[in-house]
């Protein structure tokens, strides 16, 4: 939150980390502290990894996350939600897909 406030980073980039170790009932923070010091030892090490692993590699995790959170969103939600709430969702995520993220935003953001 203070970060957000004062124009840092907000964190989204980990929201992957967050699903996958809520999905495998990780509940201790030894899984952040198993990737803090993997980072650290990534980043101390001079080795380049976009020259050690394909970049295809990467392209595949960002389209499971993707995956995932578009069936949590759009076909899980449905059991979850009332009516008029999964409405407005698929609105919003139409919204999106036609007119951009801004004015999609705008458009969901007036519907709901």
């Amino acid at each position: 939150f203070a970060s957000g406030i004062a124009g840092g980073y907000t964190g989204s980039y980990l929201f992957s980390q967050s699903i996958f170790a809520l999905r495998n009932g990780v509940e201790t923070r030894i899984a952040g502290i198993v990737i803090v010091f993997i980072e650290l030892c990534v980043f101390f090490l001079p080795i380049d990894l976009m020259g050690i692993l394909p970049r295809f590699f990467f392209g595949c995790v960002l389209l499971f996350v993707a995956f995932d959170m578009l069936l949590d969103w759009l076909v899980v939600a449905y059991f979850k939600l009332e009516l008029r709430e999964y409405t407005i969702v698929w609105a919003s995520f139409l919204a999106i897909n036609v007119f951009g993220l801004e004015a999609g935003m705008a458009i969901g953001a007036v519907v709901a």
